[in-house]
């Protein structure tokens, strides 16, 4: 009987440890997490549309803070000049967003 109580005790034990969120645990300890990627292409042009969570701010702390939506837009294959400008045009769920592409500084 001692045996059984025993064993029942050391398995609660083991199996309570499996109800602990890891998903949350991980969310908050990535700094950005990608959640959507788009990729279309036509003749020469790609753009790449990426959505997803980020911190709100980076720091270099070990761990990760409040998080905030992003989206970052790459268009590859248009011809650029220092001086020139491209300006864009988003709807999302039927709110437009415009404004003006910057170049990558990289």
């Amino acid at each position: 009987m001692k045996f059984f109580l025993f064993l029942t005790l050391i398995l609660s034990v083991f199996t309570s440890g499996c109800s602990y969120n890891l998903n949350q645990v991980f969310y908050n300890n990535i700094s950005e997490i990608q959640r959507e990627i788009f990729v279309g292409r036509f003749r020469e042009t790609k753009a790449t549309l990426l959505l997803g969570d980020r911190e709100s701010e980076y720091i270099k702390n070990g761990y990760s803070t409040s998080k905030i939506s992003f989206a970052v837009l790459m268009i590859e294959g248009i011809e650029t000049s220092n001086n020139s400008t491209h300006t864009y045009r988003l709807f999302i769920d039927e709110k437009l967003y415009e404004g003006e592409l910057e170049n990558n500084p990289f």
